[in-house]
């Protein structure tokens, strides 16, 4: 009895592993797509995913056709996206991971049609709230907490100050999320950290943290951008 026991045990310990891994690598694959700029792929990767990582998957998606100006593109697959996610959340309310990213999504979609920014910035300041309870020990938490107070203007809550209290929390939080499965945003959280860093008026640990974000992420782009753009 206590061999079978000892062995069911050891089979669940590596399905859940297994598990863990199978997601990780998705997200790998995502974030791979993103940053490589390959639209395509992360296409695929919607179509070939479910749950989370098709959810991150069609978030990436909605940012690059943010970034390459294709705003009709990008509203109606972050709109996609949020109706996704809140049907998802009626069914599984407790899912932190879910709710950083509807908050996220929210945010950034008030960027695109300012119109929407009373609905759109409750739904985000709810779920990431709730997530904040939920999973207090997420660094994506803290990550989303910072972009969202950053690009907030005081007039409307925002504060640099708070924002940079977030993203070293998030920083701090990072390197035991590494195995969690959900692993993404530590690269972004330095870049966050240091363009905050930049509005406070400390250049040399702006410069740091872009520096830690390419040495985290070298097809990061944008850290290179930030790292050369801002040495000259």
């Amino acid at each position: 009895m206590q061999i079978l026991k000892k062995a069911t045990l050891i089979l669940t310990t590596a399905l859940i592993a297994n598990v863990s891994w199978s997601a990780q690598s998705d997200i790998d694959a995502i974030e791979d797509a993103y940053l490589g700029g390959q639209p395509a792929a992360l296409v695929n990767l919607i179509d070939s995913t479910q749950g989370y990582d098709r959810f991150l998957a069609k978030y990436r998606l909605g940012m690059m056709y943010s970034f390459s100006q294709q705003s009709d593109q990008a509203k109606a697959t972050f709109a996609s996206l949020i109706s996704g996610l809140e049907e998802h959340l009626v069914a599984n309310p407790n899912d932190s991971e879910a709710l950083v990213l509807l908050a996220y999504t929210c945010g950034y979609s008030i960027t695109l049609d300012p119109a929407k920014a009373t609905s759109y910035g409750q739904k985000s300041y709810q779920a990431l709230a709730k997530a904040e309870t939920l999973a207090p020990n997420n660094p994506r938490v803290y990550l989303v907490k910072g972009i969202l107070q950053y690009n907030t203007p005081a007039a409307y809550g925002g504060s640099k100050d708070i924002a940079k209290q977030a993203l070293e929390q998030a920083l701090a939080l990072y390197p035991n999320d590494v195995n969690s499965g959900y692993y993404w945003g530590h690269d972004e959280a330095n870049i966050w950290l240091g363009l905050t860093l930049l509005e406070l008026g400390d250049k040399t640990s702006a410069l740091t943290h872009f520096q830690a974000a390419a040495t985290l992420e070298p097809n990061n782009g944008w850290a290179k951008y930030l790292l050369s753009s801002n040495t000259q």
